[in-house]
């Protein structure tokens, strides 16, 4: 059995363009999840409990629904309400939600120990 290694070479370029798109939305998410995981940390300690509550509330919706419930939420049924966003835009706040969740936890948790 032969591979046939032009295929990949004649798809190249579409290749290329779904990478430069991941990095695209990985950098965006990285960029935008970890500063507002920071204050979703800081608010869910915050003596104040509406922002206390809301800043939990945030972290456990987005933590406890399914990624792709989250997805098709943004994607197929906010069209039904006049609201469209592009698929690169949907992709960046949903990872962009998944790691605020994650590093909200992180920075509770460094906040409270005062060690890494």
């Amino acid at each position: 059995m032969d591979l046939d290694f032009q295929i990949i070479l004649d798809w190249w370029p579409l290749i290329l363009d779904g990478f430069k798109l991941t990095l695209v939305i990985v950098i965006g998410a990285i960029l935008l999840g970890i500063p507002l995981g920071g204050l979703l940390a800081f608010g869910r300690q915050s003596r104040f409990k509406i922002i206390s509550i809301s800043a939990t509330a945030f972290i456990e919706l987005f933590r406890n629904t399914p990624f792709m419930i989250q997805v098709f939420l943004l994607f197929y049924v906010l069209p039904f309400y006049g609201i469209r966003i592009p698929a690169n835009i949907v992709g960046i706040m949903e990872s962009m939600q998944s790691h605020e969740g994650n590093w909200s936890r992180l920075d509770r948790l460094v906040c409270r120990t005062g060690k890494a």
